[in-house]
């Protein structure tokens, strides 16, 4: 027969005393000192104290749970009156609590994601779908999904609300539009920038003609619409909206002004993307000149402009021009930032990380990617894409430094995230399966590798040519694969195939440091 040890039996005797205890000084609240909790709770929500104000919302929402935890889940239609007033008194306190979470940061969503679920599931039971109160609920739980990083979760909520406003949009048109913005949004989180542009284009065709082409929204709709045609690889028909935001934001705010930082952001990306690298780089060095004339330096807005520059170097491989860049947003972040905005930081690590690495100094960059995935779990954020990269970067720091065993379940992880969050027609799908090529190989198992690699291969050659660095070094892999499998005749003709690409290469180089009047055959 099991015996217990005496000090368990204790501890567990206090625990539960100490339960009662709770319970009967929750029950022993009367409504006068209820009253008295929320003014005090209120107070510190009011001052931006909600760890003050956290511990009295418990006990508010404990409170209203033990006035109807009898009839909670009684049919709508049996209720009395006063039990219907009790239930919208623990809605309110559940909302209080959730609310109380979400603005302590990153950290309490997942706190607040059951709260808002329960809220949701009693109001449409209390009120129906259409009830304002209902489609608020939805609208709650959708910000919510979306700070943890859920965001097909957010999209189908708002699809939701959707669908019951527009049975309402002669009355509630400027809330149906709003939820249009909301829910464009969301698909551009989710990366699904198909469904977003296809509402981005309605919602500045109505802006448009309801506000005008200068008005705040409609500007920043034009943005977003250049970035989602961006985001897609449409950079020609991105480049041309970047061009009239920044001609619009300049004329309506001056171009001192943050509004004009972020059109030049935009319009450096799209220039970064269409090969033209010296526009990319005067627009990004002005954007950081801008922000600090305004912000100064000790600001968040010019720790991004910092990361920005530092992740256009990165992108030319100019990882020494990069680091110092990175390095110093990284800082700056660390301390500026409230907690709430954290994931800023985590992104910084993730960058400064894999650009350690790109220098071979994995043993620097392997504390920070650790960091990094330590505080996404610790935020939910697991479905956010930065979070594959920091996986596949943290597989790949592991894979240089001889850890094979900790490598492959990273890099496994990172292309199952990759293919659920942007499918598996993409460059970072690409790179992920490059390093699993990698893998591979080092382990001798060359038909896997052969078959990652050539698959990297074909999906790199869409999206970027065959004179990007990645498919060459994807090449090289290839040709070394087919080395150590004996196929010497498929390493020389790769071999041939990668000079070619790199004298044409230079060739161009060459006609571009001639000047402007050179030809480029």
């Amino acid at each position: 027969m099991k015996t217990w040890h005496p000090i368990l039996i204790v501890l567990g005797i206090t625990g539960l005393v100490m339960l009662c205890v709770a319970a009967i000084l929750i029950h022993n609240l009367s409504a006068e000192n209820v009253d008295k909790l929320k003014e005090d709770a209120a107070t510190f929500a009011n001052l931006d104290q909600h760890s003050m104000a956290l511990p009295l919302f418990k006990k508010i929402k404990d409170y209203h749970f033990l006035q109807v935890k009898d009839f909670l889940n009684k049919d709508i239609s049996e209720m009395e009156p006063s039990e219907i007033d009790a239930i919208t008194c623990y809605q309110n306190s559940l909302i209080e609590l959730a609310n109380c979470y979400s603005k302590l940061g990153e950290k309490f969503h997942k706190q607040a994601l059951p709260l808002y679920k329960e809220v949701k599931e009693l109001r449409i039971r209390l009120l129906g779908n259409s009830h304002s109160d209902s489609i608020k609920s939805l609208h709650d739980l959708s910000k919510c999904y979306i700070h943890l990083g859920q965001f097909e979760q957010a999209v189908e909520l708002y699809e939701q609300e959707k669908e019951i406003l527009s049975k309402l949009r002669i009355e509630n048109h400027s809330e149906y539009m709003a939820i249009i913005n909301h829910l464009a949004d969301c698909y551009f989180l989710a990366d699904r920038c198909e469904n977003a542009l296809r509402l981005l284009l309605q919602i500045k065709n109505d802006q448009y003609h309801t506000l005008g082409e200068k008005h705040p929204h409609y500007l920043k709709t034009l943005g977003k619409t250049a970035n989602c045609y961006s985001r897609l690889g449409q950079h020609g028909q991105a480049l041309p909206l970047y061009q009239q935001v920044e001609a619009l934001v300049s004329e309506v705010h001056s171009k001192n002004h943050l509004d004009y930082v972020s059109c030049l952001h935009g319009l450096a990306f799209c220039y970064n993307r269409l090969g033209q690298n010296e526009k990319a780089l005067s627009l990004y060095m002005q954007a950081r000149d801008i922000t600090r004339k305004i912000t100064g330096e000790n600001h968040a807005m010019y720790a991004n402009c910092l990361h920005q520059l530092g992740d256009f170097y990165f992108g030319q491989e100019e990882y020494e021009k990069a680091l110092p860049l990175l390095l110093q947003s990284k800082n700056m972040r660390c301390i500026l930032l409230k907690e709430r905005k954290r994931i800023d930081y985590v992104h910084s690590l993730v960058h400064l990380g894999r650009c350690y690495s790109r220098l071979k100094l994995n043993e620097v960059a392997l504390p920070l990617l650790l960091e990094a995935k330590q505080l996404f779990h610790q935020f939910s954020s697991e479905s956010n894409p930065a979070y594959a990269i920091c996986l596949h970067e943290l597989g790949k720091c592991y894979l240089q430094l001889g850890e094979n065993g900790k490598a492959l379940p990273l890099l496994l992880d990172a292309i199952d995230l990759i293919a659920h969050i942007h499918g598996e027609n993409n460059f970072d799908f690409a790179s992920a399966l490059e390093s699993l090529g990698i893998y591979y190989s080092k382990m001798g198992e060359h038909e896997n590798a052969l078959a990652k690699l050539e698959q990297a291969k074909d999906i790199y050659f869409k999206f970027v040519g065959n004179d990007h660095s990645n498919q060459i070094r994807c090449m090289i892999h290839l040709g070394n694969c087919y080395s150590a499998m004996g196929e010497h005749h498929k390493t020389e003709s790769i071999i041939k195939q990668v000079q070619e690409i790199k004298a044409e290469q230079n060739q161009k180089n060459e006609n571009r440091n001639k000047g402007p009047n050179a030809k480029v055959e």
